[in-house]
């Protein structure tokens, strides 16, 4: 059959596909619109475009699906891919469940285990049919096309592309005021899987999310892409040489997603019981974050640098920021050094038109004070906010007291 006949046919046969996969793009756009929303409580300011973030997840999501739909296609008569619309709608129906429970949770690496044990379980129970069980050739493609997202996003993750990371003030286990990131990167992933001949579209979500303490953000989410892409190369390995039973597929897809857990967890333990790196140093001032189209971005400022003088002054607070860049508005000279302890000297004179900020948001000092409690990305839902008014609940829930400065911590 002709390709664009397969396509055409496949949209037919299921038309709530692109629905469900609009849907999944609002609720993309809201987890970013909301991680800018806190940026602006605790920074007073936004540090990028939500939009910008969601464009990108779209786009990398929908290589994902063109790559995934493409390879699939080229396998599926070694294979048996066998898709069809009642497995679409029980992944859609559990992905919903896992968004209410935790959004962390609606993820294809754990849908589709989760969905494959509860399947095995109703085929075992005697005298119980259903017409949507399912079979087989459904559960090995499901296992399939749950390694090959897994693979791809991993391997994004490690090209460190889309990856959205908002700096906060927090308090450390110390009682210090320290920087963090707070990281995550959500993909709606559309997909033309074969089924009786045509492509029928469907829809997978894929997602991470995390804080970056003790380590770079960008460090940190390499390190999970290259735990993801393990578990996805697991699974997929797993599917091609031991998916000869019901009982085989059921282990290669619980025994890698127990491996993605644990890596997933050990990498967080290690980054929370860590000393935190954006605390305030002995000399200078430490940049958290600069700020999109600012002097401090054009300069090439870094998380985790220390500026020590601003022409022949040094700097050890915001006022001397301030103080130094008044004595000269025309060009403004740095020393700064770098993560490294290499020292290097830079300067702009975007200042020309008048005194202007610098366009850094340093990490916190002695004069934040004030505590602000947030809920974690991964659980934005009524049925966590509903828990969490009972402040009982959440002061025993742990969660990080999060510092809205009254003075603004940016230059």
């Amino acid at each position: 059959m002709h390709i664009g006949m397969a396509i055409a046919e496949g949209v037919t046969q299921l038309p709530l596909a692109p629905v469900i996969y609009l849907l999944m793009l609002l609720y993309v756009m809201a987890q970013y619109q909301r991680g800018q929303i806190m940026e602006r409580s605790i920074l007073g300011m936004k540090m990028g475009s939500f939009l910008g973030y969601w464009w990108r997840s779209v786009v990398f999501g929908l290589i994902v699906g063109i790559i995934l739909s493409g390879g699939i296609y080229l396998v599926r008569h070694y294979f048996l891919f066998n898709w069809s619309a009642a497995l679409s709608w029980q992944l859609w129906a559990l992905l919903l469940v896992l968004v209410l429970i935790d959004a962390r949770l609606a993820d294809i690496a754990y849908a589709g285990p989760i969905l494959m044990v509860l399947n095995a379980i109703l085929l075992v129970i005697p005298h119980f049919h259903y017409s949507w069980g399912l079979s087989y050739d459904q559960m090995h493609s499901l296992l399939l096309v749950t390694g090959g997202a897994q693979l791809l996003s991993g391997l994004l993750e490690i090209l460190n592309w889309g990856q959205m990371a908002s700096p906060i003030y927090v308090k450390s286990k110390r009682g210090q005021a320290v920087g963090m990131f707070l990281l995550q990167a959500f993909r709606p992933i559309p997909l033309l899987l074969p089924y009786l001949g045509v492509l029928l579209p469907t829809a997978i979500f894929t997602g991470i999310s995390g804080y970056s303490l003790s380590s770079e953000s960008g460090r940190l989410m390499r390190s999970k892409g290259m735990a993801i892409a393990l578990t996805g190369l697991l699974v997929l390995a797993g599917s091609f040489f031991l998916g000869t039973s019901i009982t085989a597929l059921l282990i290669t897809a619980v025994v890698p997603l127990l491996i993605r857990i644990g890596l997933l967890n050990v990498f967080q333990i290690l980054n929370k019981d860590n000393l935190p790196i954006y605390v305030r140093p002995a000399r200078g001032v430490r940049v958290l974050a600069a700020i999109e189209q600012s002097p401090a971005k054009q300069l090439g400022l870094k998380p985790g640098e220390i500026i020590l003088k601003i022409g022949n002054i040094l700097v050890n607070s915001p006022y001397d920021i301030h103080f130094a860049i008044d004595q000269n508005p025309a060009y403004v000279k740095l020393e700064v050094v770098d993560t490294r302890g290499e020292s290097r000297f830079i300067g702009t004179p975007i200042f020309a038109d008048g005194p202007s900020q610098l366009g850094v948001i340093m990490v916190p000092d002695e004069h934040l004070h004030q505590f602000r409690e947030v809920y974690d990305f991964g659980r934005w839902n009524w049925v966590w906010r509903w828990w969490a008014r009972n402040p009982i609940k959440t002061k025993q829930i742990g969660h990080s007291n999060v510092m809205a400065s009254k003075e603004n911590q940016s230059m």
